[in-house]
């Protein structure tokens, strides 16, 4: 570290603490650029400036925030300046403005005693490392390390002590990190020995700035610092680089294993789904093959009365104006034919007209259902629509208009029906 930072460290605790602890300190920033330390020193130093501590009014807390003040201002330009300053209404002479902007920092100041003053600015830091608090917020205890590695420590500090309360996170920034824990003391005990905050808070009539003291050893300060920080900066984010490298890793191992599982499950429900579906079909068949099985039946019980039936009931010459719901195939001309032939009415539905297959049977009053050419779907919605008003339902087992034909006399022949009729249940 720079000797006239040392110098000036020295002429600022020499009245404060003891001969050997001054050396102390002196030690510690001249090796605060080295890898290696004495955690014990270290230790020690941090001792000594609590102890200072003790004898000012007003505390770390306090200094944090007015440390995060004054770094803000000295890094904003003067026209910012004069920005802030009329929007607090704080009034700027022209004498201050020939100082540039220690003069505007001055008159600022001046005025820091107030509360909406205090406010505004702290209100900034807010704005200024919205991330990092956000961080914070998310996750006070696990976040730090990270945040040490991309922030200043006094910054940090100021996000504890002022968006948490958590004085407990602040011992684990002095427990984990001695090194970087004292020197944010001392930056914190030169601002407020050098910057004079007992009188800015309590007799700010009384304030007299320096401008040497403010333009020089501050700057001076910041930029021999500038370095030191700059390397220790750089070993963190070594130190964290590796670590979000690691961490990378672990989530894509996690990321590829939950995609592994999904997959999995996915093709679980997807075999699920063919097996259900498979099952609904051999339901449809059996059933369209119970209700075939039973027609066929019946016809056969048909056929073996039907010198009895022809005897007792006189044969029908015609439909009478009969409409048929004829269900499938797409030869509609030639059924056509046939039913006109014998002066019936037909309500033809092909098989790619799903849709029409209900009307078609509710306004009719026989259905012949082609189950060689119509589907499952079709014989469902058709057969559900029959029952409804027990209209009678002839299953035609091919495509031949012949056996149509046939089936079609056989209905006209039978005038009682009993043996095409569907049961309600």
């Amino acid at each position: 570290m720079d000797n006239l930072i040392v110098e000036n460290s020295t002429k600022i605790f020499s009245g404060k603490t003891s001969e050997e602890n001054v050396n102390l300190i002196n030690l510690f920033l001249e090796n605060i650029d080295k890898e290696t330390h004495d955690d014990l020193d270290i230790v020690k130093v941090i001792t000594i400036f609590e102890e200072i501590w003790c004898d000012l009014k007003y505390g770390v807390k306090e200094a944090t925030l007015f440390l995060k003040i004054v770094e803000f201002l000295l890094k904003c330009e003067v026209e910012s300046l004069k920005k802030h300053a009329n929007n607090l209404g704080i009034t700027y002479t022209a004498k201050d403005l020939k100082k540039g902007k220690d003069g505007i920092i001055q008159r600022l100041l001046g005025k820091y005693h107030r509360k909406n003053v205090t406010n505004y600015f702290s209100n900034y830091l807010v704005f200024s490392h919205a991330e990092s608090i956000d961080v914070f917020k998310r996750e006070p205890d696990g976040s730090l390390n990270a945040l040490v590695s991309e922030i200043k420590l006094e910054t940090l500090a100021w996000i504890i002590l002022y968006q948490s309360q958590r004085e407990d996170l602040l011992q684990h920034l002095k427990e984990s990190y001695p090194k970087d824990y004292a020197l944010f003391l001392w930056k914190c005990l030169m601002c407020y020995i050098t910057m004079d905050y007992e009188i800015i808070m309590d007799k700010p009539y009384e304030l007299s700035f320096k401008k040497n003291q403010i333009q020089q050893e501050n700057k001076k300060l910041h930029k021999n610092l500038k370095t030191a920080i700059n390397n220790t900066s750089k070993l963190r984010r070594t130190i964290h680089e590796k670590e979000m490298n690691e961490k990378a890793l672990l989530t894509q191992m996690h990321d590829l294993y939950n995609d592994a599982v999904k997959q999995i499950e996915d093709l679980k429900r997807q075999l699920q789904q063919l097996k259900q579906d498979h099952n609904l079909e051999l339901s449809y068949i059996r059933e369209m093959f119970e209700e075939e099985r039973a027609y066929y039946q019946e016809t056969i019980n048909t056929l073996r009365q039907k010198s009895f039936i022809e005897d007792i009931i006189p044969e029908k010459s015609d439909l009478a104006g009969q409409t048929l719901a004829i269900i499938g195939g797409n030869r509609e001309r030639h059924y056509r034919e046939i039913v006109k032939r014998y002066n019936g009415e037909i309500n033809f539905v092909p098989e790619d007209k799903l849709s029409l297959v209900e009307g078609a049977v509710l306004k009719s009053d026989v259905v012949f259902f082609l189950s060689g050419i119509a589907g499952h779907v079709h014989w469902r919605d058709a057969l559900n629509a029959a029952k409804t008003k027990d209209i009678p339902f002839i299953y035609v087992n091919t495509k031949g208009v012949t056996t149509f034909e046939g089936l079609l006399l056989q209905y006209i022949k039978q005038s009682h029906e009993t043996g095409f009729r569907i049961q309600s249940s």
